[in-house]
């Protein structure tokens, strides 16, 4: 492992740190109060007629929120740079109530970012590296912020470390892309100890987490204390059933776009093997039932399993997908993430469950 080069920028942020990011939220907030008093009281109005049996028994709250977002669903597009402006804006949804400092570092070559909420008392010792979804093409560690102060919060102020990795078409997937995950990862390691790692990854960054773990297994002694994915996107030939069978369902994605994803990946130079889930690390799966990648997590945990792993699925009803980081707008989120907390405090041995 070599030495990093580090390039450390304290800034800080807060709830609202986004000018633009908190008119959306603003008017989406009051898109859902108003929704959710139409659900209350005249729900067959406004529930899709192909939801309304699916949506039974979630909060009105919930299913404004799950609405706005079928409503703003846009068509498939082959832009790169459109899919991720439209990556970008979902991600702007996402807010943390905690105040936070970042700290910008280079890490070998790649720019990384620490996120750390303000927090009274002690800080465990360690930190989770979260390893951000978007399509292996979209996304950028900075969007991660809010999401990665929440946690940071939940975990009494634990370092979240974000690795802004190359992305593909224009990155070679596995050498670059995954190559600058494992940079950061083993360098986390040196810092912090492996027996104090969690390593998280949503969607794209899910699939992700387990090229990591492959990569890994020449060095065991570099696996996380436990690997959380939400809602991960790691199979690049999706033809299982829950492609047709949640087509309907699914709020957020749809099947050309991620046919699409799937072929900018496969272009990529290198060859990617299949994935091998020998002396796993314990692992939390979490998908919405509702996902047309819903078997993707079932066939991860599935695998996990078979060979012999510690693996914990969860598949919350109705959900979209990574659900769990809307926390600011679905009870079921932020039930998710106070799970999560709690799942990463008892494998990484920090005792206090929130």
């Amino acid at each position: 492992m070599t030495s990093p080069t580090l390039l450390l920028r304290p800034i800080t942020g807060s709830f609202g740190d986004s000018l633009k990011g908190s008119f959306t939220r603003t008017v989406l907030s009051g898109l859902i109060g108003g929704l959710r008093f139409l659900f209350n009281h005249v729900p067959s109005l406004v529930t899709p007629a192909s939801l309304r049996a699916e949506w039974e028994g979630l909060s009105s709250r919930t299913r404004a929120f799950l609405l706005l977002v079928k409503l703003s669903k846009q068509p498939h597009s082959t832009d790169v740079e459109h899919v991720r402006e439209r990556t970008e804006a979902i991600v702007n949804l996402v807010v943390s109530k905690n105040a936070y400092s970042v700290s910008q570092l280079e890490v070998n070559g790649v720019p990384t970012e620490i996120i750390t909420a303000v927090v009274t008392g002690p800080t465990p010792p360690g930190a989770v590296v979260w390893l951000h979804g978007g399509g292996y093409m979209a996304g950028r560690a900075h969007h991660y912020r809010g999401i990665g102060a929440d946690l940071s919060a939940r975990l009494g102020g634990v370092p979240i470390v974000i690795p802004d990795y190359r992305l593909v078409p224009e990155a070679d997937f596995l050498p670059e892309s995954v190559g600058d995950c494992i940079k950061v990862f083993e360098w986390a390691t040196a810092r912090y100890g492996a027996s104090n790692l969690a390593l998280i990854g949503d969607s794209a960054g899910g699939g992700m987490t387990v090229h990591v773990i492959n990569a890994l297994r020449r060095t065991p002694q570099y696996f996380p204390a436990g690997v959380v994915m939400l809602s991960p996107y790691l199979n690049l030939h999706p033809n299982y059933p829950s492609m047709e069978t949640n087509k309907s369902l699914d709020v957020m994605l749809d099947a050309p776009s991620i046919s699409f994803v799937c072929s900018l990946v496969l272009k990529s130079p290198t060859p990617i093997p299949p994935p091998t889930y020998e002396e796993f690390p314990p692992a939390l799966v979490l998908v919405g039932s509702h996902e047309l990648l819903l078997d993707d997590s079932k066939e991860i945990a599935e695998n996990i399993a078979k060979d012999g792993g510690d693996v914990e699925l969860i598949i919350q009803k109705g959900m979209c997908h990574v659900y769990p980081v809307f926390f600011a707008w679905l009870d079921e989120s932020e039930q998710a993430m106070h799970f999560i907390a709690n799942w990463i405090r008892a494998k990484v041995g920090w005792k206090k469950q929130l």
